[in-house]
């Protein structure tokens, strides 16, 4: 336990859901927390102390108070097992029913898909993190995602846990007032079929610092209002919602929605991927002729990336959206370096002055919000790009090249100049990225810093 941090965190869990594979191996409940000591000691000034709890041992009141977040792993053996009912029984009597209290403290990580209806009136406001993905379309079987799996894809294990820090991280650095002033965004959770999407939607709508309701609600007055959705909504800046929500309704319901909060800017965005099925599409084309009477809604259809953009340039305005967005170049060309091996960058620096451009790169001491953001913004104003690929792994370049593929549909206001891949292997890497996204690969690299200086003279 670190006695100097004045910040606790309770975790509370089931065994079942610890299980290793091997006597050699770490359960998935140890190895998340194991993620969540490292990160959250190089993101805070004091790292906090931790608390596990089984999920047969109540929570006192008394641990309540010490605590600053409570962090249920959810499953369904948790569910099973646990004695979560007479968990938030006891604290709705210790604190007076004060529900926006509880739920300030509590979150909820999903390991497993569970009946929501499960979880108590008092905690069931919608601020969860999915640690999961259905495998089939029929919402049978699903797997969990593990981040630390070799052999995997694990980006949307780090998407969800970027999110936990994120929370956690607002949770105990930011002060009521400034929790108070944060613009809100209300995000429609009506349907699944769109529950990937709007997650990215979300995490980048937070990444600039707005609230998502109903996510961040955390009283439950929606609960017993007639309308839960409009009243979220007449709370909020811009409403977002998804067509799948709209489709099983009748006319006359249809209409009864569209019409809500008419003052309000609304957008419906329709993912073009989903289109491409007959059935969906017939659907989808129903759905927007019935729209055109309401002018207030906005209707797109567009990759998300694009999409994203353009609810940037609603909420600041295309001027405001470039001032916030605008990196301080001084007329250089700038070279946004992306590597696998934070420590190979550090002789770059130099560069700069020598060949009067301006060399970009990510520390790996930045938070995961201004990394987002800096990545971000880098993709929308670098000339040119490197991506260094010294531990020649092929999934992790084949994910950062389709990030930098990106970049051309992020209001871009000028070409991209070049792009490269960095190796120090002499075996061919990686060939079919190459083609396919018209990327340079200089294989043999002496020092990442030299051969940057290299592709500087010769852009010049």
């Amino acid at each position: 336990m670190n006695k100097g941090s004045s910040h606790t965190i309770l975790i509370k869990y089931t065994q079942n859901d610890n299980i290793a594979a091997t006597d050699q191996d770490t359960g998935w409940v140890d190895m998340f927390c194991n993620l969540l000591k490292q990160t959250l000691k190089r993101e805070l000034d004091e790292p906090p102390n931790f608390i596990l709890k089984p999920e047969t041992e109540l929570i006192t009141a008394e641990e309540f108070e010490k605590v600053d977040i409570i962090l249920y792993i959810l499953s369904p053996a948790f569910i099973f097992s646990s004695n979560l009912n007479q968990d938030v029984t006891d604290l709705e009597q210790a604190f007076s029913f004060d529900v926006p209290l509880l739920n300030k403290k509590i979150k909820k990580v999903l390991k497993a898909p569970i009946n929501e209806e499960d979880i108590p009136l008092s905690i069931s406001t919608p601020n969860y993190f999915y640690f999961y993905q259905y495998t089939d379309t029929f919402e049978k079987e699903y797997e969990t995602f593990e981040g630390w799996n070799e052999y995997a894809d694990n980006t949307a294990f780090w998407n969800a846990f970027s999110d936990v820090i994120s929370s956690i991280k607002g949770a105990l650095t930011k002060t009521e007032e400034e929790k108070g002033s944060q613009e809100k965004i209300f995000l429609s959770n009506k349907n699944k079929a769109y529950a990937r999407e709007r997650e990215i939607i979300k995490r980048e709508l937070k990444a600039y610092g707005y609230l998502i309701y109903p996510d961040d609600d955390y009283s439950i007055e929606a609960s017993y209002m007639e309308d839960p959705e409009l009243f979220y909504m007449e709370k909020c800046k811009l409403a977002i919602h998804f067509p799948d929500e709209f489709i099983p309704l009748t006319s006359e319901e249809r209409n009864k929605s569209f019409s809500k909060n008419k003052e309000q800017a609304r957008f419906i965005w329709f993912n073009p991927e989903k289109s491409l099925n007959p059935d969906v599409h017939k659907s989808y084309t129903e759905l927007k002729v019935s729209l055109k009477a309401f002018n207030q809604i906005e209707v797109v259809e567009s990759p998300i990336e694009e999409f994203k953009d353009i609810l940037k340039d609603k909420l600041w305005g295309r001027e405001s959206s470039d001032k916030k967005l605008e990196i301080n170049q001084n007329g250089k060309k700038q070279y946004y370096v992306i590597s696998d091996n934070s420590n190979i960058l550090e002789d770059l620096s130099g560069i700069n002055e020598l060949k009067q451009v301006h060399i970009q790169y990510i520390t790996e001491n930045t938070t995961v919000s201004e990394y987002r953001n800096k990545h971000y913004n880098l993709l929308r104003t670098a000339d040119s790009f490197v991506i260094i690929n010294s531990r020649e792994n092929e999934k992790w370049l084949r994910s950062i090249t389709n990030e930098v593929m990106k970049a051309p549909g992020l209001y871009r206001t000028k070409n991209i100049e070049s792009k490269h891949i960095l190796t120090q292997s002499d075996k061919e890497v990686a060939p079919e990225i190459a083609r396919q996204f018209q990327i340079t690969v200089v294989n043999n690299m002496d020092s990442v810093a030299s051969e940057i200086e290299k592709l500087i003279t010769t852009n010049n």
